[in-house]
């Protein structure tokens, strides 16, 4: 009989094979000893590490024998055993063979083997804001990876920003069949400006051998972790100075948005302007533009109108500018602001009158108009 337990293995792992050879005579069989090598059957690789051991052995009559090998196992698939024993009669000195016998069939697979890659959601993040961080870990050997769990994510040396995990990994452990991919998750809150960059790996055991199998450390993509964006405004109409325009005469109001925080604002437009005296100007123009897609951080935009105005009197206009934080999506609105005042006069009318001193007169006379 030839056993090979257990019925799956890893590649690389060793196999013990047992042989127990059966004297059901009635003398004892001397020098008995396996036919080497045992035939190997399936398309899984083995190589002898040792044995047979012992290497012969003298079986009484009516009792047994076993023999062990120990091979090591390559490749992948079906493996199997056969083969026979032969020994002499202790009286006769007559050589005796067992018949062949096979092996039951074990698999061989190819290892565990661990890859893993981590991911920050986003490029950018305000200071304060939360983020999904993922480590995929895929299992390429087909052996299963029992108890993956990743290490923890450290910030690497050259990152100058501040991340920490309030909650995670989720889940803690896991097995990974082979040839599958598994994910872990935490929630990471964005501490200090700079930019970040996360390292870790993930470690389990092979199903079959028992050895651990580990992934090597990879790095994230990095991310920029940000002041949060501000909007703040100046609104002024020109002509300033002089400080007085005529009616019918044309006054353009400028709006500039600064951001004064580090992320972008997005999708920023302006209020529509407020007059203080709307009777004596109308809205020719504007906003131009209507919207702004983007205002980085520490850049400013301008907005303009162009007003004709009607009537004199003093006038002043004032107005806001909402956007949306790209990194939190969320609205933003600056505080309202009042331009300077502008003097509006009206404008000077001309009229004439034409007369000729005489209706009537002969010529070569002068005439007074």
């Amino acid at each position: 009989t030839i056993i090979t337990p257990p019925s799956v293995y890893s590649a690389g792992q060793q196999i013990t094979l047992l042989m127990t050879i059966s004297n059901t005579g009635a003398t004892n069989a001397v020098n008995v000893s396996p036919e080497m090598p045992l035939t190997r059957i399936g398309v899984a690789t083995a190589t002898l590490a040792n044995g047979p051991m012992p290497a012969s052995a003298l079986i009484p009559a009516g009792s047994g024998a076993t023999f062990t090998f120990i091979y090591n196992a390559g490749g992948a698939g079906s493996l199997a055993f056969y083969g026979r024993a032969a020994g002499y009669d202790e009286r006769t000195s007559v050589t005796y063979y067992s018949v062949t016998d096979t092996s039951n069939s074990i698999t061989v697979e190819s290892p565990a083997s661990l890859t893993s890659s981590i991911v920050i959601d986003g490029s950018t993040l305000n200071v304060g804001q939360q983020v999904m961080v993922r480590m995929i870990v895929q299992n390429t050997g087909l052996a299963d990876a029992l108890n993956v769990q990743p290490s923890t994510l450290f910030i690497t040396l050259d990152s100058t920003g501040g991340m920490i995990p309030p909650i995670g990994p989720v889940p803690v452990s896991q097995n990974i069949p082979g040839n599958t991919t598994a994910e872990f998750t935490w929630t990471f809150s964005a501490t200090a400006r700079g930019v970040v960059t996360l390292s870790g790996n993930a470690s389990g055991t092979d199903e079959n051998s028992g050895l651990i199998v580990s992934s090597a450390y990879t790095r994230s993509n990095t991310v920029t972790i940000q002041d949060p964006a501000s909007i703040a405004i100046n609104i002024w109409a020109e002509p300033a100075l002089p400080a007085i325009v005529k009616t019918g005469q044309d006054i353009t109001v400028y709006m500039a948005v600064t951001n004064t925080g580090e992320a972008a604002i997005s999708g920023v437009t302006p209020s529509a302007l407020t007059l203080n005296n709307p009777a004596i100007a109308s809205l020719r123009t504007g906003p131009v533009p209507v919207s702004f897609t983007s205002i980085p951080g520490g850049t400013v935009s301008y907005f303009a109108w162009i007003y004709r105005t009607t009537a004199s009197g003093t006038l002043n206009f004032q107005g806001y500018a909402h956007g949306w934080d790209k990194n939190l999506s969320t609205e933003i609105t600056s505080s309202t602001d009042t331009s300077n005042d502008v003097q509006i006069a009206d404008s000077a009318y001309l009229s004439a009158s034409v007369s000729i001193s005489q209706l009537v007169v002969s010529t070569n006379q002068d005439i007074t108009v």
